[in-house]
């Protein structure tokens, strides 16, 4: 008697005993596990050796100063002094700002963004070029966080990855 068996009617129970007869036939072989072993000490001792070259640690330094940032911003002890109708008067203009720059960019970016659809502008060295330029406009806000970041950490690597990281 054959013993065929149709993949419409495999269950979960047919392979699991088929695992168990024949543990050898799931499991990964020597050679991959090595390359997974090698691999994976690899990354480790290269993150490493990048934790070591871009001095890492400076962070932990660099830490106590931009707390000292963090707490100049959020200090109420001398709320009661304040004059509170110029400090709603700049509140409104922050969200005045905040909305026409919003519908402003709006404005402008529903036009422009067509420049960077293929069935519009077809040639694709223009609509590179046109895609790049957003790319531009979307980074300014990332040099931003780069200049606080630089100010807090100073000039190096682990302001640029804590840059890139926000």
């Amino acid at each position: 008697m054959s013993a065929t068996i149709r993949l419409d009617r495999i269950t979960p129970a047919d392979i699991d005993a088929a695992r168990a007869r024949l543990p050898r036939a799931f499991a990964a072989r020597w050679t991959e596990r090595a390359l997974r072993l090698a691999l994976a000490v690899a990354v480790v001792g290269w993150l490493g050796y990048l934790h070591w070259l871009f001095d890492f640690g400076k962070i932990f330094s660099g830490l106590s100063r931009l707390w000292v940032i963090v707490g100049l911003m959020v200090d109420w002890s001398q709320f009661a002094t304040w004059d509170h109708v110029e400090i709603l008067k700049s509140m409104l203009e922050t969200v005045t700002m905040a909305f026409l720059g919003t519908l402003l960019a709006s404005v402008v970016a529903l036009p422009l963004g067509f420049l960077g659809a293929r069935n519009i502008i077809p040639v694709a060295v223009l609509r590179f070029l046109a895609r790049r330029m957003f790319d531009v406009f979307r980074g300014l806000d990332q040099l931003i966080w780069a200049l606080v970041f630089v100010r807090a950490m100073g000039l190096g690597p682990i302001a640029g990855i804590l840059d890139l990281r926000l």
